[in-house]
Protein backbone atom coordinates (compact mmCIF):
# COMPACT_ATOMS: atom_id res chain seq x y z
CA UNK A 1 0.00 0.00 0.00
CA UNK A 2 1.52 3.32 -0.86
CA UNK A 3 0.38 6.62 0.84
CA UNK A 4 1.08 9.65 -1.68
CA UNK A 5 2.41 12.54 0.86
CA UNK A 6 0.29 15.56 0.02
CA UNK A 7 1.61 18.73 -1.46
CA UNK A 8 2.94 19.93 -4.48
CA UNK A 9 6.00 17.63 -6.01
CA UNK A 10 8.87 20.06 -6.72
CA UNK A 11 12.26 17.85 -7.74
CA UNK A 12 15.48 18.18 -9.65
CA UNK A 13 16.26 14.44 -10.79
CA UNK A 14 20.00 14.34 -9.47
CA UNK A 15 23.30 16.83 -9.17
CA UNK A 16 24.66 16.22 -12.55
CA UNK A 17 28.92 17.31 -12.38
CA UNK A 18 28.88 18.76 -15.47
CA UNK A 19 25.44 21.19 -14.62
CA UNK A 20 26.95 24.63 -14.16
CA UNK A 21 24.50 27.02 -14.44
CA UNK A 22 21.85 28.15 -11.18
CA UNK A 23 19.03 25.91 -11.37
CA UNK A 24 15.95 24.98 -9.06
CA UNK A 25 14.95 21.56 -9.22
CA UNK A 26 12.16 19.39 -7.77
CA UNK A 27 11.45 15.90 -8.18
CA UNK A 28 9.58 13.11 -6.50
CA UNK A 29 9.76 9.25 -6.68
CA UNK A 30 6.55 6.89 -5.65
CA UNK A 31 6.30 3.08 -6.04
CA UNK A 32 6.27 0.02 -3.63
CA UNK A 33 5.57 1.25 -0.46
CA UNK A 34 7.90 4.53 -1.04
CA UNK A 35 6.87 8.24 -1.75
CA UNK A 36 10.12 10.63 -2.23
CA UNK A 37 10.01 14.13 -2.43
CA UNK A 38 13.34 16.51 -3.11
CA UNK A 39 13.96 20.21 -3.74
CA UNK A 40 17.48 21.24 -4.79
CA UNK A 41 19.38 24.03 -5.47
CA UNK A 42 22.16 25.16 -7.54
CA UNK A 43 24.48 28.04 -7.98
CA UNK A 44 27.65 28.58 -10.13
CA UNK A 45 30.31 31.64 -8.62
CA UNK A 46 31.72 32.11 -11.94
CA UNK A 47 31.23 31.17 -15.72
CA UNK A 48 31.92 27.71 -16.55
CA UNK A 49 34.76 28.53 -19.46
CA UNK A 50 36.95 30.34 -16.62
CA UNK A 51 40.06 29.04 -14.83
CA UNK A 52 38.66 27.54 -11.66
CA UNK A 53 34.68 27.86 -12.13
CA UNK A 54 33.09 27.35 -8.39
CA UNK A 55 29.44 25.82 -8.00
CA UNK A 56 27.41 24.82 -5.23
CA UNK A 57 24.73 22.28 -4.87
CA UNK A 58 22.00 21.98 -2.22
CA UNK A 59 19.09 19.33 -1.81
CA UNK A 60 16.27 18.89 1.02
CA UNK A 61 14.79 15.09 0.44
CA UNK A 62 11.63 14.09 2.55
CA UNK A 63 10.76 10.11 2.03
CA UNK A 64 8.13 8.17 3.30
CA UNK A 65 8.48 4.38 3.51
CA UNK A 66 5.78 1.93 4.48
CA UNK A 67 7.21 -0.93 6.70
CA UNK A 68 7.42 -4.30 5.46
CA UNK A 69 5.99 -3.35 2.20
CA UNK A 70 8.42 -4.73 -0.07
CA UNK A 71 7.95 -8.21 1.82
CA UNK A 72 3.86 -8.17 0.63
CA UNK A 73 2.96 -7.25 4.42
CA UNK A 74 0.59 -4.56 4.55
CA UNK A 75 1.21 -2.69 7.99
CA UNK A 76 -0.28 1.03 7.83
CA UNK A 77 3.00 2.14 9.62
CA UNK A 78 5.37 4.20 8.14
CA UNK A 79 8.77 5.44 8.34
CA UNK A 80 9.82 9.20 7.67
CA UNK A 81 13.07 10.32 6.91
CA UNK A 82 14.34 13.75 6.04
CA UNK A 83 17.65 14.06 4.10
CA UNK A 84 20.05 16.94 3.50
CA UNK A 85 23.03 17.39 1.44
CA UNK A 86 25.24 19.70 -0.66
CA UNK A 87 28.17 19.49 -2.99
CA UNK A 88 30.71 21.75 -3.63
CA UNK A 89 33.09 21.57 -6.70
CA UNK A 90 35.99 23.74 -8.64
CA UNK A 91 36.36 22.94 -11.97
CA UNK A 92 39.91 23.47 -13.95
CA UNK A 93 41.97 21.43 -15.86
CA UNK A 94 40.42 18.98 -13.16
CA UNK A 95 37.50 18.65 -11.47
CA UNK A 96 37.64 17.93 -8.07
CA UNK A 97 35.31 18.79 -4.83
CA UNK A 98 33.47 17.26 -1.70
CA UNK A 99 29.75 16.30 -0.89
CA UNK A 100 28.35 16.38 2.38
CA UNK A 101 24.58 14.69 3.70
CA UNK A 102 23.00 14.10 6.92
CA UNK A 103 19.75 11.83 7.67
CA UNK A 104 17.25 11.70 10.20
CA UNK A 105 14.51 8.63 10.54
CA UNK A 106 13.21 9.73 13.99
CA UNK A 107 10.26 6.63 14.16
CA UNK A 108 13.97 4.26 14.55
CA UNK A 109 16.11 6.63 16.10
CA UNK A 110 18.53 6.34 13.25
CA UNK A 111 20.85 9.33 11.70
CA UNK A 112 23.35 9.36 9.78
CA UNK A 113 25.85 12.00 8.23
CA UNK A 114 28.75 11.70 5.71
CA UNK A 115 31.12 13.08 3.56
CA UNK A 116 32.68 12.18 0.21
CA UNK A 117 35.80 13.61 -1.72
CA UNK A 118 35.77 13.17 -5.64
CA UNK A 119 38.38 13.98 -8.28
CA UNK A 120 37.48 13.97 -12.47
CA UNK A 121 39.07 14.22 -15.32
CA UNK A 122 38.45 14.25 -19.04
CA UNK A 123 40.52 13.52 -21.99
CA UNK A 124 40.17 14.86 -25.91
CA UNK A 125 40.87 11.94 -28.24
CA UNK A 126 42.39 13.46 -31.04
CA UNK A 127 43.64 17.06 -32.67
CA UNK A 128 41.54 19.91 -34.21
CA UNK A 129 42.89 20.91 -37.07
CA UNK A 130 43.78 24.49 -38.38
CA UNK A 131 40.60 24.89 -40.23
CA UNK A 132 38.50 23.74 -37.34
CA UNK A 133 36.51 25.71 -34.88
CA UNK A 134 38.06 25.44 -31.11
CA UNK A 135 34.49 24.44 -30.37
CA UNK A 136 34.51 21.64 -32.75
CA UNK A 137 33.53 18.51 -30.97
CA UNK A 138 36.05 15.58 -30.15
CA UNK A 139 35.77 12.54 -28.71
CA UNK A 140 36.25 12.10 -24.63
CA UNK A 141 37.23 9.55 -22.19
CA UNK A 142 37.00 10.84 -18.28
CA UNK A 143 38.00 9.12 -15.53
CA UNK A 144 36.45 9.80 -11.50
CA UNK A 145 37.11 8.79 -8.94
CA UNK A 146 35.57 9.69 -5.24
CA UNK A 147 36.44 8.23 -1.69
CA UNK A 148 33.75 8.67 1.01
CA UNK A 149 32.41 7.79 4.76
CA UNK A 150 29.13 7.38 5.99
CA UNK A 151 28.28 6.70 9.61
CA UNK A 152 24.87 5.47 11.07
CA UNK A 153 23.84 5.91 14.71
CA UNK A 154 20.75 4.95 16.94
CA UNK A 155 20.00 5.77 20.03
CA UNK A 156 18.03 3.38 22.64
CA UNK A 157 14.02 3.58 22.21
CA UNK A 158 12.43 5.79 25.37
CA UNK A 159 9.60 2.39 25.11
CA UNK A 160 11.42 -0.31 23.29
CA UNK A 161 8.32 -2.65 24.59
CA UNK A 162 5.38 -0.80 22.99
CA UNK A 163 4.17 -1.31 19.26
CA UNK A 164 4.64 1.26 16.62
CA UNK A 165 1.43 3.26 15.70
CA UNK A 166 -0.45 1.50 13.06
CA UNK A 167 1.67 -1.63 13.59
CA UNK A 168 1.26 -4.94 14.08
CA UNK A 169 4.40 -5.99 15.93
CA UNK A 170 6.59 -4.85 18.94
CA UNK A 171 9.30 -2.56 18.65
CA UNK A 172 13.05 -4.11 19.46
CA UNK A 173 14.47 -3.28 22.11
CA UNK A 174 17.26 -1.10 21.26
CA UNK A 175 20.52 -0.04 22.64
CA UNK A 176 22.87 2.95 21.22
CA UNK A 177 24.89 2.07 18.92
CA UNK A 178 26.43 3.18 15.35
CA UNK A 179 28.13 1.89 12.13
CA UNK A 180 30.57 3.47 9.54
CA UNK A 181 30.67 2.91 6.02
CA UNK A 182 33.70 3.56 3.74
CA UNK A 183 33.50 3.64 0.46
CA UNK A 184 35.79 3.75 -2.75
CA UNK A 185 34.30 4.34 -6.32
CA UNK A 186 35.88 4.55 -9.93
CA UNK A 187 34.00 5.81 -12.76
CA UNK A 188 35.23 5.35 -16.60
CA UNK A 189 32.98 7.64 -19.34
CA UNK A 190 33.53 7.38 -23.06
CA UNK A 191 31.95 10.15 -25.23
CA UNK A 192 32.37 8.93 -28.43
CA UNK A 193 29.68 11.01 -30.24
CA UNK A 194 28.25 14.59 -29.06
CA UNK A 195 24.95 12.82 -29.20
CA UNK A 196 26.09 9.79 -27.43
CA UNK A 197 27.94 8.29 -24.43
CA UNK A 198 28.67 4.91 -22.45
CA UNK A 199 29.97 4.78 -18.71
CA UNK A 200 30.79 1.99 -16.52
CA UNK A 201 31.42 1.96 -12.34
CA UNK A 202 32.70 -0.15 -9.79
CA UNK A 203 31.65 0.28 -5.78
CA UNK A 204 33.39 -1.31 -2.86
CA UNK A 205 31.95 -0.91 0.40
CA UNK A 206 34.09 -1.27 4.00
CA UNK A 207 32.47 -1.16 7.43
CA UNK A 208 33.29 -0.56 10.89
CA UNK A 209 31.37 -3.43 12.78
CA UNK A 210 29.39 -6.34 11.41
CA UNK A 211 26.70 -5.36 9.22
CA UNK A 212 23.93 -7.99 10.63
CA UNK A 213 23.86 -7.23 14.01
CA UNK A 214 23.41 -3.50 13.30
CA UNK A 215 20.67 -4.14 10.94
CA UNK A 216 18.99 -7.00 13.14
CA UNK A 217 17.51 -4.01 15.88
CA UNK A 218 15.89 -2.09 13.28
CA UNK A 219 12.04 -2.03 13.24
CA UNK A 220 12.97 -1.44 9.67
CA UNK A 221 16.22 -2.03 8.11
CA UNK A 222 14.66 0.30 4.80
CA UNK A 223 14.88 2.97 6.86
CA UNK A 224 19.04 2.79 6.22
CA UNK A 225 18.35 3.36 2.20
CA UNK A 226 15.74 5.83 2.42
CA UNK A 227 18.30 7.61 5.17
CA UNK A 228 20.93 7.60 2.48
CA UNK A 229 19.40 8.45 -0.59
CA UNK A 230 20.23 4.88 -1.88
CA UNK A 231 17.50 3.28 -3.59
CA UNK A 232 19.32 0.26 -4.66
CA UNK A 233 19.77 -0.29 -1.23
CA UNK A 234 16.51 -0.54 -0.28
CA UNK A 235 15.87 -4.25 -1.09
CA UNK A 236 19.21 -5.87 0.03
CA UNK A 237 20.53 -3.24 3.15
CA UNK A 238 24.18 -2.86 2.81
CA UNK A 239 25.67 -3.54 -0.14
CA UNK A 240 29.45 -4.87 -0.16
CA UNK A 241 29.41 -3.95 -3.56
CA UNK A 242 28.21 -2.35 -6.62
CA UNK A 243 28.82 -2.41 -10.65
CA UNK A 244 26.73 -0.39 -12.60
CA UNK A 245 27.21 0.49 -16.64
CA UNK A 246 24.93 2.81 -18.70
CA UNK A 247 24.50 4.93 -21.86
CA UNK A 248 22.99 8.73 -22.61
CA UNK A 249 21.85 9.81 -25.39
CA UNK A 250 20.84 12.77 -27.06
CA UNK A 251 17.46 12.84 -29.21
CA UNK A 252 15.53 15.09 -31.53
CA UNK A 253 13.14 17.47 -30.58
CA UNK A 254 15.35 18.37 -27.35
CA UNK A 255 15.22 15.24 -25.50
CA UNK A 256 17.84 13.29 -23.40
CA UNK A 257 17.84 9.54 -22.71
CA UNK A 258 19.71 7.65 -19.89
CA UNK A 259 19.25 4.12 -19.35
CA UNK A 260 21.81 2.59 -16.87
CA UNK A 261 21.63 -1.19 -15.28
CA UNK A 262 23.19 -2.17 -11.79
CA UNK A 263 24.33 -5.28 -9.85
CA UNK A 264 24.81 -4.64 -5.82
CA UNK A 265 26.03 -7.80 -3.38
CA UNK A 266 24.46 -8.00 0.33
CA UNK A 267 26.82 -7.75 2.82
CA UNK A 268 25.93 -10.27 5.14
CA UNK A 269 24.32 -12.46 2.35
CA UNK A 270 25.96 -12.09 -1.03
CA UNK A 271 22.67 -11.88 -2.24
CA UNK A 272 22.49 -10.16 -5.50
CA UNK A 273 20.06 -7.04 -6.22
CA UNK A 274 19.47 -6.16 -10.00
CA UNK A 275 19.19 -2.45 -10.52
CA UNK A 276 17.22 -1.24 -13.89
CA UNK A 277 16.74 2.92 -14.35
CA UNK A 278 15.61 4.95 -17.53
CA UNK A 279 15.44 8.23 -17.57
CA UNK A 280 13.77 10.55 -20.11
CA UNK A 281 14.20 14.70 -20.63
CA UNK A 282 13.10 17.12 -22.34
CA UNK A 283 14.79 20.43 -22.85
CA UNK A 284 11.59 23.31 -23.01
CA UNK A 285 13.54 26.25 -23.97
CA UNK A 286 13.12 29.24 -21.45
CA UNK A 287 15.11 27.81 -19.09
CA UNK A 288 12.07 25.09 -18.40
CA UNK A 289 12.81 21.06 -18.67
CA UNK A 290 10.78 18.15 -17.01
CA UNK A 291 11.41 14.62 -16.91
CA UNK A 292 10.10 11.55 -16.31
CA UNK A 293 11.88 8.08 -15.22
CA UNK A 294 11.15 4.52 -13.66
CA UNK A 295 13.79 2.25 -11.59
CA UNK A 296 12.95 -1.50 -10.74
CA UNK A 297 14.78 -3.54 -8.28
CA UNK A 298 14.86 -6.74 -7.76
CA UNK A 299 16.53 -9.28 -4.95
CA UNK A 300 15.83 -12.95 -3.91
CA UNK A 301 12.07 -13.50 -5.54
CA UNK A 302 11.07 -9.67 -4.04
CA UNK A 303 10.87 -6.54 -6.33
CA UNK A 304 10.06 -2.70 -5.98
CA UNK A 305 9.19 -0.53 -8.64
CA UNK A 306 9.55 3.14 -8.27
CA UNK A 307 8.16 6.15 -10.37
CA UNK A 308 9.89 9.43 -10.93
CA UNK A 309 8.50 12.76 -12.56
CA UNK A 310 11.03 15.92 -12.53
CA UNK A 311 10.91 19.85 -13.25
CA UNK A 312 13.95 22.15 -13.12
CA UNK A 313 14.31 25.78 -13.97
CA UNK A 314 17.56 28.16 -14.89
CA UNK A 315 17.96 31.47 -13.70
Amino acid sequence: MTRIVAGICFFGMFFSPQAFSDQFGSSSSVGGGTVSQTLSLSKRFKDPKEEESRSIYLAYTLTQNEVGSTTGETSDAFNYTHAMSTTYSVSGETRRGFSGSFSTTPAENLSSFGATGFLSKNFELGTRSEDEEDESYLPTIGLRGSVGYQHYSQTALDDSGSKRKGSKRKRPKTEDQSIGKGSLDLTLNFDPFEWFGVYGSYTRYLYTRDVSNFMDVLDDPRAIASGAAEFSSTLSGFSSREIEAGLDLTLPLDLSLTVSKSLATNETTSILTHSYSMELNKDWGKSWSTGIGADRYVSNGSSQDLYNLSLSYSF
